[in-house]
């Protein structure tokens, strides 16, 4: 979307608006022009939406493009006002994939390791980073994934999500995954101003999905299962204590209530010429586990200026965070900690080693934490951004942009020479003892556009066509190297270390360059029909040498049917059919897939230039370390959409649905060891994703008094199939799978994202240990990976949110539901913590039904239990049902806002992640908890 500072509109025939903007995005007729062709207003240029459009126009499918989904920014706030990845999960359920495992729950440091927007499309051996998130573009300029971490909410006008070729095509390469365009805020035109914003946020994790044996319970469950035969001495002992002491709630020590605080102030104003603006904020952020936080702070300044030929701004922003992990490490390991065992003395001071010498003896995880060991980040970011646009007269006009951006990371990790992890080190190995560790990223990148615009009205006519070229340039250094040796626990820097450890330093630097030419030609008539191509050319060094120019296309329309069919009537609002077919590359592989790396021989004394012998002539020989393809080529996305929007009365209703075929995949292929390798890279898989995105929203109740009411519904349906896969990547694939006893797998006619395990035949009962079916229909105990049989998608089979909202007068209200239905999950846990557990460590109360010689028909299987096998006794369909998001606000009226000296005051409690319920009971994080989240937000503009 384009972002004016400055809005001139005259009014042409047709009713078609001419606006002159002063900061267009990178291709302003992808988004912006076609929206401003269709009969909907552009959007994000007209007032902040009010009440009733929170949920109506949340799936804009009336633009030509009939691609995209634009949401406010005053949207997104309300579903979350400090966290933009979590709002655009809960506005848009095409969005999945950002936490699989659910590994990260709530942890403030987390990113999302990948994202799809409408399905998986690539194999998860070949997934670059370019291909596992989509693009990022903020105002233009492309930024990373990780930035969505910390973006400011409050600087956001709109964000628009690019789901497949038909939108992303003028993009080209590097938005194979789709893309994210953001567009920030530009001052109004009015007297200077400030503004302050404020965001408290209470946080607490509830644990009690571990359902875990409490002390009593756990040394009669030890007892039952012969833990004490011939050693009731250690049982009556540890019964005292229990009765003396009480059980140790060890889910509890890593927890804590956090409270985070959030300070933004702004200065801005301007009249019809220049614009400006300046930013200062400051966020510390506490997460739900001891010691995990996360401080962001930062400035930005932002001036435009504009004449009635020429517009020109620039942004400047500088961004830096200091994060620090928890040092209390996973949940899980905290699960697995007896009841029994008190966790320090009468003086405080924690155990190292508990029940030393037992058969349950569990080195304490309280202990590390009592150590100075640590693990944080530095991060700073500074961003340029210069934009100039020169109308050159009614029809033409040229512009450019410029960007430059520097990230850098440091990572610190220093690992206590007292921690528990050196307790077997022999005397000589004393000197090894402790480490500090040092990553570091830099990432340095330019990046230009240049385009040209030309607009003509004619009648019944409108046609706009822009061409333009596009250079990006990034050099990306990475470097990490750790000392060993250090003398105390408080010698805590990298000068303290001993000496360097036994590898070598590591380092890589990866030069990026795009070079691309695009165009884009919209024509309309009558305001009714649409139409829309739209192509893209690039040359990428992150191509393979053979083939490094890559080419994206597409074509859309839409078709107004009220305006040519039902003009006249009062029933119907509005009725839009939308249609497209795009192309699109992507990147898929990197670096190393397509072209040779040489490492140094630099330990051969008679080639690295440092021996004394005759041969030694100051060079260094080097080798070749990768398997390579350089005839690999980029992945093709094709997509055709067909949509229809509209609105019948009170009620706003959008459908729309596609299907993509992902071709020319990376995989696996066998060939002759006589080549160097018993495999090589190609492409020859595809993937086939298809499905149904709806919206529906009803306007139930709107009266005088200003009460209003709308009920609302959403959801997407997706369903993914390789359509081709050679059997040596399966085969391979499967194996390694197998091998580790993960529940993955791949075939060819199954989902990309499917979930694959042994039949199971139960428990045997006379061994206790599970025994499997085989393919031949026969049972056994050591099944291979031929055996392994496809149970099922992972992604549900329809997901989205339901709610209501409402306003009355100056308040307004909003609760939102999360819904997902019929997708298959692991029960990771269960089987780790209750069939394959031991006496070792605690239990769930569902280890009850383990195996022994007084319960054969036990579901689980007993203490020498066999391997760790994927099976289907753990494989499940999952239903859940969640309040995301729950909203009350309130603005005060202006009357007693200017008593306290005030333009505006603005008030909202913000609910995350409430209540969650699932037809699985399992806990749904094992490392970092999920947290309900109370946020105070405050906004005071004077």
């Amino acid at each position: 979307m384009t972002k004016p500072l400055q809005t001139n509109e005259r009014k042409l025939p047709g009713g078609i608006s001419a606006v002159r903007l002063l900061r267009p995005l990178a291709f302003p007729a992808v988004v912006s022009v076609m929206l401003s062709m269709s009969p909907s207003p552009v959007f994000g240029q007209g007032n902040t939406p009010g009440h009733e459009e929170f949920v109506r126009d949340n799936c804009r499918t009336d633009s030509a493009a009939a691609a995209e989904a634009g949401y406010s920014g005053e949207e997104l706030r309300r579903l979350h006002p400090t966290d933009l990845v979590r709002a655009l999960q809960l506005i848009d359920p095409s969005i999945c994939g950002t936490d699989p495992d659910e590994r990260y729950g709530s942890d403030p440091n987390a990113v999302p390791a990948a994202m799809s927007l409408q399905g998986v499309k690539s194999f998860i051996w070949g997934m670059s980073d370019a291909d596992a998130r989509p693009l990022v573009i903020v105002d233009g300029h492309s930024e990373s994934f990780d930035r969505l971490k910390d973006f400011d909410m409050q600087r956001i006008a709109s964000v628009t999500l690019l789901k497949n070729a038909t939108a992303t095509a003028l993009y080209g390469v590097r938005a194979g995954q789709g893309a994210i365009v953001i567009t920030t805020k530009v001052p109004e035109a009015h007297p200077l101003r400030l503004t302050y914003n404020f965001d408290g946020t209470f946080q607490r994790a509830g644990m009690r999905a571990f359902d875990l044996m409490d002390a009593g319970q756990k040394l009669d469950w030890e007892k039952r299962m012969g833990a004490y035969e011939g050693n009731d001495a250690l049982y009556r002992q540890r019964m005292a204590d229990v009765k003396a002491n009480g059980s140790t709630d060890w889910l509890d020590m890593p927890l804590r209530t956090s409270f985070s605080h959030r300070h933004r102030v702004s200065v801005y104003g301007g009249d019809s010429s220049l614009r400006y603006r300046g930013v200062l904020y400051m966020n510390p952020v506490k997460g739900v586990m001891k010691g995990s936080k996360r401080t962001m702070y930062g400035a930005s300044a932002f001036i435009g200026y504009t004449t009635r030929r020429l517009e020109i701004s620039n942004e400047l922003s500088v961004d830096m965070a200091d994060a620090s992990e928890s040092t209390y490490g996973p949940m899980y390991e905290w699960a697995r900690m007896n009841p029994y065992y008190a966790p320090a003395d009468e003086r405080g001071v924690p155990y190292d080693i508990l029940g030393e010498g037992t058969f349950s003896e569990q080195w304490s995880p309280l202990y590390e934490t009592s150590l100075n060991s640590f693990a944080e980040n530095k991060i700073a970011r500074v961003n340029n951004n210069l934009t100039l646009r020169w109308k050159i007269d009614e029809h033409f006009s040229v512009a450019g942009q410029f960007n430059l951006t520097h990230d850098h990371d440091k990572r610190s990790e220093f690992t206590s020479p007292m921690s528990l992890v050196y307790k077997d080190y022999e005397i000589d190995e004393i000197d090894q003892k402790g480490s500090y560790r040092i990553l570091r990223n830099r990432l340095e990148s330019y990046q230009e556009k240049v385009w040209a615009d030309y607009r003509l009205e004619r009648e019944r006519h409108t046609l706009r066509a822009t061409l333009g070229m596009e250079v990006y340039s990034a050099t990306m250094t990475d470097d990490a190297f750790r000392g060993v040796g250090m003398s105390s626990d408080h010698m805590d820097y990298i000068s303290f270390a001993q000496r360097y450890a036994a590898e070598r330093p590591e380092g890589t630097k990866t030069y990026e360059r795009v070079l691309s030419g695009y165009g884009v030609v919209s024509w309309s008539l009558d305001r009714t029909l649409f139409v829309d191509l739209a192509g893209r050319v690039d040359k990428s060094s992150m191509l393979a040498p053979d083939k490094r120019t890559a080419g994206s296309y597409s074509l859309t329309a839409a078709y107004d049917l009220k305006k040519a069919l039902l003009d006249n009537s009062g029933f119907v609002g509005r009725l839009m059919l939308t249609a497209g077919y795009g192309s699109t590359a992507g990147y898929q592989f990197d670096y190393g897939f397509v072209n040779p790396l040489y490492a140094y021989d630099i330990d051969n004394p008679y080639f690295n230039g440092m021996g004394s012998n005759n041969y030694s002539k100051g060079l260094v020989s080097f080798y070749n370390m990768n398997n390579y393809n350089p005839a690999l080529k980029w992945k093709t996305t094709r997509n055709v959409n067909v949509g229809v929007s509209g609105r019948i009365s009170t009620v706003d209703i959008a459908v729309k649905y596609y299907n993509t075929l992902s071709k020319d995949l990376l995989t696996l292929e066998g060939q002759n060891v006589a080549f160097g390798s018993g495999f090589r890279y190609a492409n020859s898989g595809a993937i086939r994703n298809s499905g149904l995105e709806f919206s529906v929203a009803a306007g139930v109740l709107r009266d005088r008094s200003g009460l209003d009411l709308t009920l609302f519904a959403k959801g997407a349906v997706n369903r993914s199939k390789i359509t081709e896969l050679p059997d040596y990547s399966a085969t391979t694939f499967n194996s390694t799978m197998f091998e580790y006893g993960y529940h993955y797998g791949m075939a060819e006619g199954d989902a990309a994202d499917g979930l694959y395990a042994l039949r199971s035949a139960g428990i045997d009962p006379a061994t206790g240990k599970e025994q499997f079916y085989l393919r031949d229909g026969s049972k056994s105990f050591s099944p291979t990976a031929e055996d392994m049989e496809y149970q099922g998608s992972m992604t549900p089979k329809l997901r989205g949110t339901f709610g209501v909202t409402a306003a009355y007068r100056n308040f307004d209200f909003a609760a939102v539901f999360s819904y997902s239905l019929g997708g298959k999950f692991y029960d990771l846990y269960t089987q780790q913590a209750v069939d394959l557990a031991g006496y070792s460590e605690n239990v769930p109360t569902a280890a009850e039904g383990k195996w022994n010689t007084s319960n054969k028909d036990a579901v689980y299987q007993g203490l020498d239990n066999s391997g760790g096998y994927a099976s289907s006794r753990f494989v499940s369909t999952r239903n859940t049902l969640s309040l995301s998001s729950l909203r009350i606000g309130y603005a005060f009226p202006k009357k007693i806002a200017s008593v306290m000296r005030m333009q505006g005051l603005k008030v909202s409690l913000t609910c995350d992640d409430l209540w969650y319920t699932s037809s699985v009971k399992s806990p749904r994080s094992l490392y970092y908890p999920y947290a309900s989240s109370f946020i105070l937000s405050l906004q005071a503009t004077f």
